[in-house]
């Protein structure tokens, strides 16, 4: 096997390489790192929830805070603090991702 080999990979090191997540109840999905988040963009989570990205703020130089609006039925426009590493991939939706590269 050589490391052109998509089988090579497993794990993480396969989801950065392909630039995306395997969620519960979805399969394969584009992400990014949670770095690159930017206000506005909707987080996709297992099983199809959303969440909006109302603020992000850089805790420190590897972890940052991002207050998400959820677009859930039971809770939605309720507001969340979660914390990622600035390099843990995140699921979000391609529409985002296509204005991100125009």
């Amino acid at each position: 096997m050589n490391k052109d080999d998509p089988f090579f990979y497993s794990g993480k090191a396969l989801d950065k390489k392909l630039g995306s997540i395997h969620l519960q109840g979805i399969g394969r999905y584009p992400a990014i790192p949670a770095g690159d988040l930017k206000v506005g963009d909707v987080i996709v989570y297992n099983y199809g929830g959303t969440s909006i990205v109302r603020v992000k703020k850089q805790v420190s130089p590897k972890t940052i805070s991002v207050a998400v609006e959820s677009q859930g039925r039971s809770d939605k426009g309720q507001v969340y603090i979660r914390q990622y590493r600035v390099d843990r991939l995140v699921a979000v939706e391609r529409a985002a991702l296509q204005r991100r590269k125009k």
